[in-house]
């Protein structure tokens, strides 16, 4: 195609659409090969152009390839392109290579390789680190004499006699029992799992549980009369001292709102006489107005008169 087409005519044909495209919001970019910034531009087009450089990476290290421009090679597409090998090394080695070698070709993409290069250098690299072996100590040799005496050694060690409950000391009984009441205080402390949903009181109606609760206060006054009144003479105090604040809210409330009333009162009062002296005003001048246009209309015929 590029033989008998110019590259003006492939990018008319392809600027609009082609199977390499990938559109985006605010860009637009290709995937095809030879296009150093997978832009979708003229300038560094792979289909457009006969000639077109690409890097990129393989094992062995970073790849540039080029197409040949010969008219044998264009039927063969497979032996089309000729792959240049950027040896392992450091970046200042082959980036002279690179740009030598893309300056010849098309100097025009020169420093789009030399960008796409040193990005895929940098992911690609990774630092040798060298760490130090660890000296071998060999472990000293025993004699067979030595291994007996150790042998010897560990047998003769005492060893910790279990006792039994009956044998137990006063001292170790007091450990034991401070042990157990501290995991039970322990215990005491931790907070309750709270069961979602499921109370016992949850079925029950409203007059069911006042009866239980009726049920259960009879019981007590039953089993603990003197207790029982107490409660119940602290409760009447803590219910008259509720209605005494209740009674003392409502009285502040009630003198409160009288004042606010008898503010709005006279301050309405005040606007109303504000306004009949206004309106008194207004028609005082209307009628001096009036008066006075009528004495003009007289002495202007008065005077027409004399004339």
């Amino acid at each position: 195609m590029a033989s008998r087409a110019t590259p003006d005519l492939i990018w008319s044909l392809i600027r609009g659409y082609n199977s390499f495209l990938v559109s985006q919001p605010n860009a637009r970019f290709t995937r095809e090969r030879g296009n150093l910034l997978n832009k979708h531009n003229r300038r560094f087009s792979g289909l457009t152009h006969a000639r077109t450089a690409d890097v990129h990476t393989t094992k062995k290290g970073l790849v540039l390839t080029l197409k040949k421009t010969a008219s044998a090679q264009k039927q063969k597409p497979a032996t089309q392109r000729v792959n240049v090998q950027l040896h392992k090394c450091g970046w200042r080695k082959y980036s002279h290579v690179l740009a030598s070698e893309v300056s010849k070709y098309r100097p025009d993409l020169r420093r789009a390789a030399m960008r796409r290069a040193k990005k895929l250098h940098r992911a690609s690299y990774r630092p040798t680190v060298y760490r130090l072996k660890k000296e071998h100590v060999p472990k000293p040799k025993l004699t067979e004499e030595e291994k007996k005496a150790a042998k010897t050694a560990k047998a003769a060690k005492p060893k910790a006699e279990k006792v039994t409950p009956k044998e137990q000391t006063e001292e170790q009984k007091k450990k034991i029992a401070w042990a157990l009441k501290s995991k039970a205080i322990r215990k005491s402390h931790q907070p309750k799992t709270v069961k979602p949903r499921k109370h016992r009181y949850a079925a029950m109606s409203k007059k069911l549980r006042a009866a239980k609760q009726a049920a259960r206060s009879a019981k007590f006054a039953k089993e603990h009369p003197e207790e029982a009144k107490k409660k119940a003479e602290k409760e009447a105090a803590l219910l008259a001292k509720k209605k005494e604040k209740t009674a003392k809210q409502t009285k502040v409330a009630a003198e409160r709102k009288a004042k606010r009333d008898a503010r709005t009162a006279t301050l309405r009062a005040e606007a109303l006489k504000t306004l009949h002296e206004q309106q008194a005003k207004k028609k005082a001048a209307k009628e001096a107005t009036k008066k006075a246009a009528e004495a003009t209309k007289e002495a202007t015929k008065e005077a027409a008169k004399k004339q």
